[in-house]
């Protein structure tokens, strides 16, 4: 019988010790995502075993090691979303691929856009499992703390949406003088990516807890930037994808999200081509 592990590993060399772990078992992808405090890994050994491995920095997660659980809610939370990575790698990893830079048989418009939706789910599916297992800690009234975890997980959208018109701007000069546009792809995969990463929490917790005061409150301000529409829909899909998981049958899947990602640029004025050439559309297109 096969057995399944799963290794904590603090580290103050997290960076270094990630790249070369990456190495030493020939994963493709080198280091981690900006901002990153945590990793999380699986292989399988000679003898079949899967060992899942969750990288921490040590700065950041020390409390773990010498505090109460009821002292640490928030470090925990966050060990548990990496685990939750791990799971749902079970289902995703033969699906997707770690990026789409090299996916055959589509465009080059489709690498962001795939790869924009894949991080969504991904953010979703980890914190849907964080909220469903804080429900296991009521009993250490960890629930009561609940807002300081959604709080954890909200500054970052938050800090996105500040800066949402600012960058919208910068986009445009950068499609004026280049007719290339990382900026709003950078853009859209943070706010897709924080954004999730929230609502996968919330949705976590509302199988036991009523969230909907939450929820409201984050929407209301979404409307004040123009976004409560296009995050509305992005619960919307990401709740439907949750509703058929374990049922998938490709990387297409991810399709609503990809023309979603889309019906979001040309909202904020942009058009682009299948070469992912972008120009401004004008006030008819619109």
């Amino acid at each position: 019988m096969k057995t399944e592990v799963i290794y904590l590993v603090f580290t103050n060399r997290f960076t270094e010790d990630i790249i070369q772990f990456q190495i030493e078992n020939d994963l493709k992808e080198r280091g981690h995502s900006d901002g990153a405090v945590g990793k999380a890994f699986h292989v399988i050994d000679d003898d079949g075993i899967k060992k899942n491995y969750v990288f921490l920095q040590l700065d950041r997660f020390s409390k773990v090691l010498n505090s109460r659980i009821t002292d640490c809610y928030i470090e925990l939370s966050v060990i548990i979303h990496e685990i939750g990575h791990i799971y749902d790698g079970e289902q995703v990893d033969k699906l997707f691929p770690h990026t789409f830079d090299d996916f055959k048989g589509i465009t080059r418009l489709q690498i962001p856009l795939y790869d924009i939706s894949k991080n969504a789910w991904l953010e979703f599916k980890a914190n849907d499992f964080v909220g469903n297992s804080l429900k296991a800690y009521r009993h250490l009234e960890f629930g009561k703390k609940l807002s300081d975890v959604y709080g954890s997980f909200a500054i970052e959208l938050i800090k996105d949406i500040m800066k949402f018109n600012d960058r919208v701007e910068l986009a445009k000069t950068e499609v004026v003088n280049t007719s290339e546009c990382l900026e709003i792809q950078n853009l859209t995969n943070s706010l897709f990516y924080f954004s999730s990463q929230v609502f996968g929490l919330i949705h976590g917790v509302a199988n036991y807890l009523n969230t909907a005061e939450i929820y409201e409150a984050l929407v209301l301000e979404l409307e004040k930037f123009g976004l409560s529409k296009v995050f509305m829909s992005l619960v919307q899909e990401l709740i439907h994808l949750q509703a058929s998981y374990g049922n998938w049958e490709d990387y297409k899947v991810l399709d609503k999200l990809c023309a979603l990602i889309l019906d979001f640029w040309k909202e904020l004025g942009f058009k682009v081509d299948d070469k992912l050439y972008f120009s401004l559309l004008n006030i008819s297109e619109n």
